[in-house]
């Protein structure tokens, strides 16, 4: 599993997100991980506005106006 890869050094995650570096897409935007930034990531941010989890772009605990502003920075593409 991705989180045995990082505890025994085998993958990295410097962002400290859980997903090993290699599997990041590697564009902050990119919540759902398919390459882009588009209405699906906003979607899923919205979701969880408030919260936590899926659309906490900028690892702060929280999604909230930073982590839109982030989606919508990178919108279109990576």
């Amino acid at each position: 599993s991705d989180t045995c890869d990082i505890a025994n050094g085998t993958s990295q995650d410097s962002d400290g997100n859980g997903i090993p570096d290699e599997c990041d897409s590697g564009c902050p935007g990119d919540v759902d991980g398919d390459g882009d930034v588009d209405v699906n990531d906003v979607l899923a941010a919205l979701a969880n506005y408030g919260g936590s989890g899926e659309g906490d772009v900028d690892n702060d605990g929280d999604v909230d106006v930073n982590d839109l502003l982030q989606i919508l920075a990178d919108y279109g593409g990576c």
